[in-house]
């Protein structure tokens, strides 16, 4: 059977949006990898009764339930005062959280005041649990078999205490869901050819396509359904992203690639270097946003953009091959567009979009108009370019 965890966050910062609630991301990926099921995830103002009653509800329902912030020294870190409110008990001295206190503020040669050794005051039925990477003392609470694990909300020293308190506990999958990422089509589209797959199947979009997962055991015979009828989108088998499949497929090839661009300036090639290795096969890229910028880096003539206008088909081309040319790369990206929400024309409204790939064997060029704001149209142009090289690259 697998393990049952309940996610609570807390912060005022949280519920305001002052804050990005990234470690809810984070645990329910990890979580995701074991044999486990998140029953929910709850976001809690800083109140202590309110604490208090999650914490308690919370044990009742899950194995696991982890905690995240209210462990600092200032008025509105409540998780030492929730936890004894809620397990009827008192806060004391723990000798070992002080001295680690003191001496993570010795190391930082920071003053130790009395208001910051209170974060050491831990419920007297808590076990203490070093804190690797910050200051405030970390502790978990176990009931009738139940255990609550109390972290800091900094999402660096959550992240550390949660592979070395958590993981340990976790059992391996033994039939690990299917997850595939697909470009170019709906959900809906996705659907229909996949209708007599078994379910749950989940599907996560974005701008950089669909992630699907099939939680149901698949026979071979399913599997080879699911890759024969999806074959046109799918651009991943497994836990990959776009980005990791093109590396992959370029480190295979012993190839190379470079990248234009105007409009997206930067954000593709900071996509492709994202992945450790990168260096193997990207060589080099370059932010050509100025008519100045394309003649000057990559080549392309004044008399073709002054003829087409930068955001064209000819200069999609000529980026390519003149980055293609300075870099010698195998492969060269280029894209030229208008992302707004200004500079947009009746012949070429906001969302019109060329990009070029130029390879070994020629200079390909796909026209794009797509819709939404600055960043969305900016995700949709990546997705839409990287897609076009992996699928050259499968070819």
């Amino acid at each position: 059977m697998p393990i049952t965890v309940i996610i609570l966050t807390q912060g005022n910062e949280l519920l305001n949006g002052s804050v990005l609630n990234t470690n809810v991301q984070f645990l329910g990926a990890e979580l995701a990898k074991y044999d486990t099921v998140v029953l929910e995830h709850r976001c809690l103002r800083d109140d202590v009764d309110r604490i208090a009653q999650a914490y308690t509800e919370s044990l009742d329902k899950a194995q696991i339930v982890i905690s995240s912030g209210g462990l600092g020294p200032t008025m509105d870190d409540c998780t030492r005062h929730a936890c004894a409110k809620a397990f009827s008990c008192t806060l004391e001295p723990h000798v070992r959280a002080i001295e680690e206190i003191q001496a993570w503020y010795k190391k930082k040669n920071r003053p130790c005041s009395d208001t910051v050794l209170n974060m050491g005051y831990l419920p007297s039925i808590a076990t203490a649990i070093t804190n690797p990477c910050g200051s405030a003392p970390s502790f978990s609470i176990t009931r009738e078999g139940r255990t609550l694990f109390c972290f800091p909300g900094v999402p660096r020293e959550l992240k550390e205490l949660f592979f070395q308190e958590i993981i340990p506990l976790l059992p391996v999958q033994a039939n690990p869901p299917l997850s595939i990422g697909c470009f170019g089509t709906g959900e809906s589209g996705i659907m229909a050819l996949i209708k007599d797959i078994p379910q749950p199947i989940s599907y996560r979009s974005s701008r950089m396509g669909i992630r699907v997962t099939f939680y149901a055991q698949l026979s071979e015979e399913e599997k080879q359904i699911i890759q024969r009828n999806l074959s046109p989108y799918l651009y991943a088998w497994g836990h990959s992203s776009m980005p990791k499949a093109i590396g992959e497929l370029l480190v295979r090839r012993g190839e190379t690639l470079s990248t234009a661009e105007s409009c997206t300036s930067g954000a593709i090639a900071a996509q492709l270097t994202s992945i450790p290795g990168a260096s193997r096969y990207f060589l080099e890229g370059a932010a050509v946003y100025s008519n100045q910028a394309k003649t000057r880096t990559c080549g392309v003539p004044r008399e073709v953009i002054e003829a087409h206008g930068a955001v064209s088909k000819p200069v999609a081309i000529a980026l390519a091959q003149g980055m293609k040319d300075r870099s010698q790369s195998t492969w060269s990206l280029s894209v030229t567009g208008i992302a707004g929400p200004g500079g947009g024309s009746i012949e070429k409204p906001v969302g019109t979009v060329h990009i070029a790939l130029s390879g070994p064997t020629g200079t390909l060029h796909k026209q794009l108009q797509l819709t939404g704001n600055r960043s969305q149209i900016t995700q949709s142009t990546i997705g839409h370019v990287l897609f076009l090289l992996y699928t050259q690259l499968q070819s």
